[in-house]
């Protein structure tokens, strides 16, 4: 099986159709990609990393122990 790095994946701009990233001012449905948010879900925590059209980025860690 091969595997695929996943912020390329959600960074694509090629492809058939619409890509997952966008930023052309002319898309034919006038949508772009404002952040793309990355999600790892692990036995002990869940990672978040937010990535802007910049390249900000923003990560936020949850232990499974925190409180509420």
């Amino acid at each position: 099986m091969q595997t695929a790095d996943p912020l390329a994946i959600l960074r694509s701009t090629q492809g058939p159709g619409l890509p997952v990233f966008r930023t052309s001012p002319d898309d034919p449905d006038s949508e772009n990609t404002l952040a793309t948010a990355l999600l790892d879900l692990h036995p002990d925590h869940i990672a978040l990393t937010v990535l802007d059209q910049s390249g900000a980025r923003l990560a936020l860690r949850v232990d499974k122990d925190a409180t509420a």
